[in-house]
């Protein structure tokens, strides 16, 4: 009886003011995802917070600067977002996932996500601004975001410029630097940074603007070899279009040999999940078992209750 009365008061408290597992996600066109078709309701999506401003493919879309529950665009466009939640929410997290990705964007062009540029327009500025828009929201409710980890998926259009190539190393040191230093307010101390590799494959239809994907996987690693709290995961093997086949062996590539298609963005959410867990200890609502767990589900139910 005093354990229920114990589990009562502390499930009370819990499910008014939570701690929220925030994960960022960004980069380009791949980030964005350019899947429109395939996507299907699974249980956990309802248990993943989701604010998103991004394109879908064509033109800006966005939750209106708000959070709702994990799922495709109003297009049916989505990507590695739906595989990132459910695999969070499977690895015992409390996620919300904060999107913000625009297609064609390169870190190169300054008003692309050039951190120097002034434009409210930029993909950094709306970064920034959407970001600020839905930790406020998550604060202003009373609950508490813990900042997890930032995922990036970007760098084919650096690629297809050398200039741009060329100074990848450069622009992304200062790109990853600023991520945090912008975040620090919210804690990004310990914050995970993980970027999938720009894949380098492009098949028989290679296009003859992409120069030189090496020099930008070449950065991207260098960059997340700096720091213990960055890591990185390939995406080459996902994109193999030497075993590319559309009938016997699609792999992970639309037919442009240039974007992943559902599996491979699938798969992709799949490694940013496991890296992710991979560098760091269980959440809270592992470590402390069942109690956590009743009061976690009493939380969720509360905030779909109140939607």
């Amino acid at each position: 009886m005093k354990y229920s009365f114990l589990c009562l008061c502390v499930c009370s408290s819990y499910a008014s003011a939570a701690t929220v597992d925030v994960f960022f996600f960004s980069g380009q066109s791949n980030a964005s995802g350019r899947a429109g078709s395939g996507y299907s309701v699974d249980a956990l999506d309802s248990q993943v917070e989701y604010y998103y401003y991004t394109d879908g493919p064509v033109g800006s879309i966005s939750s209106s600067g708000g959070f709702t529950t994990l799922g495709a665009l109003d297009t049916g466009y989505y990507g590695s977002e739906i595989n990132i939640g459910r695999g969070l929410v499977s690895a015992g997290y409390n996620p919300a996932i904060i999107k913000v990705a625009l297609g064609g964007r390169t870190l190169g062009h300054p008003s692309h996500w050039g951190v120097t540029d002034t434009s409210t327009q930029s993909a950094w500025a709306q970064w920034k601004s959407h970001v600020s828009s839905a930790l406020t929201e998550i604060i202003d409710r009373g609950d508490t975001p813990v900042l997890r980890a930032f995922f990036w998926n970007q760098g084919e259009s650096d690629a297809a410029n050398q200039e741009y190539a060329d100074a990848y190393e450069a622009n992304f040191t200062v790109f990853v630097s600023s991520v945090y230093e912008e975040l620090a307010s919210y804690g990004s101390d310990d914050m995970r940074f993980i970027t999938a590799l720009t894949h380098d494959t492009y098949g028989d239809t290679v296009p003859s603007s992409y120069v030189d994907s090496d020099a930008v996987r070449t950065a991207q690693v260098n960059v997340m070899n700096s720091s213990s709290l960055y890591s990185y995961f390939d995406t080459n093997d996902i994109s193999d279009t030497g075993l590319y086949n559309a009938t016997t062996n699609p792999s992970g590539l639309m037919m442009d040999n240039l974007h992943f298609n559902g599996a491979g963005l699938d798969l992709i959410g799949d490694r940013f999940v496991t890296s992710y867990t991979a560098s760091v200890p269980e959440p809270a609502t592992v470590l402390s078992g069942g109690l956590a767990s009743i009061c976690l589900l009493l939380k969720r139910r509360r905030r779909m209750s109140l939607a």
